[in-house]
């Protein structure tokens, strides 16, 4: 995202995000977070940023942040552990990983049935094959991580 033309740092997801999921806007970004975030912690799964981090991120208000989180609590698509005095620890639901899977082990069906096929026979497939095997986690991308003490000073530059 940017803001008075600088580029503010936050964990990308994979491009299949946005076809899979059907999100936009503030929605997408705050899926795309603790998605990246969550795989990023494969051992706890959790993302526990704050709700500023999601704000300069987005370039959105509190407002559209908090609607967007409940948004994708009510589609079943993340989960909120909210803790008092901390940040709250958002992750991809277990009902949600499952979905994806299923789409992930459908796309790779069907490009195995797809395997020698002419060009007018194939079926459409929604994702490539290494998008699926990144969603079943076959796939391991080493993440930059993101230092926090360097995102408040470039945070600082923004007034934030």
């Amino acid at each position: 995202m940017t803001e008075n033309n600088q580029v503010v740092p936050y964990l990308k997801s994979p491009l299949w995000v946005p076809a899979v999921t059907q999100l936009q806007g503030a929605e997408l970004t705050v899926f795309e977070i603790i998605y990246s975030f969550s795989k990023e912690h494969s051992k706890t799964s959790f993302c526990d940023v704050s709700i500023s981090y999601f704000m300069r991120a987005t370039n959105k208000s509190k407002r559209a942040i908090i609607y967007a989180i409940r948004s994708l609590q009510k589609k079943r698509m993340i989960k909120v552990d909210k803790t008092k005095g901390d940040n709250n620890k958002y992750s991809i639901s277990e009902s949600y990983k499952n979905h994806l899977n299923l789409i992930a082990d459908n796309a790779l069906k069907i490009i195995e049935e797809n395997k020698g096929k002419k060009v007018k026979e194939k079926k459409k497939v929604l994702i490539s094959e290494i998008e699926a095997k990144d969603i079943k986690g076959e796939i391991k991308k080493p993440v930059k991580k993101v230092n926090p003490e360097e995102f408040k000073n470039e945070g600082s530059k923004f007034g934030l």
